[in-house]
């Protein structure tokens, strides 16, 4: 309870500096949507308003979450920021418990300092463009439904319901944001290398897969379908032209949280951490392909770091044409924060894994109560 009630301090800060420095004025691609909220008014609302692009994407969460502010606060801008900070807070929450569940599982202890640096990054104020834009909020939804879905997915017993809700979650990123399809690709990566099922009354690992399959090719007809590219973005193939630019896009992209603005800072933590990230996975394999135990516990952190990485991948082919410095812009801070959270998380946890195993003292993995004894019973030292 200290751990949670320390860690709510820098969401305390978030949500009353949010509510000193918000401003009630649409900003940039805020007024995009004045059209719609005429519409909503005028009571011509159609569903394709909904569904129309806003540049790559087809943000329907986010102008729902907007039309709600219209009918309850008159659209008080303020209020759509209240609600991206309380939304970055329920990610924190489903970050924390899924902390806690990897340390029991790897029967480690005290992760209470890195559910605070959790906190810490998922509320830092390097995303303040983010934070003080309305618009933003659709960051915020595609990440906690993202989480959601992936985490959801990788469970030791994935009954109808959790892939169902997990089902949900990932179409829910999709219509947040263009890369809420990332969880949908890596969903089915997920489904093929997950061990065995470990509940009998849960579905079937190839109905699963194929069904994952089959609403995955439902998502790209439904999003290609009357797609136009932006007319202001550059040509998706010049990373052909600009190889050693498009990788400096997507190195920097992940360390934007960090550094920035700060160019040369960003592309070496950047290189720095993809290359930690590429190790920590080859070492988490290998673990895994000794005891399944390791699948439950790393795979959610190796998941959350390749969506994070494909939405770098995706932004770079999008955007490179405006130059790689460009994956330093603040609203991308979002991404590198979930990216490295993550990734303290698999490293922290591999290390204090290894410590223990190079103790003397008998340790066995605790998947959980849906687990049968056998699996549940393996020692190591």
């Amino acid at each position: 309870m200290l751990t949670y009630a320390i860690s709510m301090i820098p969401f305390t800060i978030l949500f009353s500096l949010i509510y000193i420095y918000g401003v009630n004025i649409p900003f940039f691609d805020d007024w995009s949507f004045v059209d719609m909220i005429d519409n909503f008014l005028s009571e011509t609302l159609s569903f394709q308003d909904l569904w129309a692009q806003h540049n790559e994407h087809r943000p329907v969460t986010m102008k729902i979450v907007r039309l709600v502010s219209v009918k309850l606060t008159r659209w008080n801008l303020v209020s759509e920021m209240m609600f991206s900070a309380f939304v970055a807070l329920l990610t924190f929450v489903m970050i924390a418990r899924r902390i806690t569940k990897t340390f029991r599982i790897l029967t480690i202890k005290r992760p209470g300092l890195l559910i605070v640096f959790s906190a810490i990054s998922l509320a830092g104020l390097s995303q303040y463009e983010n934070w003080m834009w309305g618009i933003a909020t659709h960051w915020f939804m595609a990440n906690l439904f993202a989480v959601s879905s992936l985490f959801l997915l990788i469970s030791p017993s994935l009954g109808l319901m959790r892939f169902l809700l997990a089902v949900i979650c990932a179409m829910l990123s999709f219509i947040s944001m263009g890369q809420g399809f990332l969880v949908f690709l890596l969903g089915i990566f997920v489904l093929l290398i997950r061990p065995g099922d470990t509940n009998r009354n849960s579905v079937g690992k190839n109905f699963q897969t194929l069904g994952w399959i089959f609403i995955t090719t439902i998502a790209a007809f439904a999003y290609w379908t009357n797609y136009t590219k932006p007319p202001h973005h550059p040509s998706m193939l010049l990373f052909l032209e600009q190889p050693l630019d498009f990788l400096k896009y997507v190195s920097g992209y992940q360390a934007s949280s960090l550094f920035r603005d700060m160019e040369f800072e960003s592309l070496l933590f950047g290189a720095i951490s993809l290359v930690v990230f590429g190790v920590s996975v080859v070492v988490a394999y290998i673990k895994t392909k000794k005891d399944p135990a390791y699948y439950w516990a790393l795979a959610p952190w190796i998941s959350v770091c390749l969506y994070v990485i494909g939405t770098g991948f995706a932004t770079g082919l999008a955007r490179l044409g405006f130059g790689w410095e460009q994956a330093l812009a603040g609203r991308y801070t979002t991404m590198s924060s979930l990216f490295f959270v993550s990734l303290t998380v698999l490293v922290v946890s591999l290390l204090k894994d290894h410590l223990s195993e190079k103790s003397h003292f008998h340790r066995f993995r605790d998947i959980g109560a849906d687990v049968p004894k056998p699996m549940k019973m393996r020692f190591f030292r």
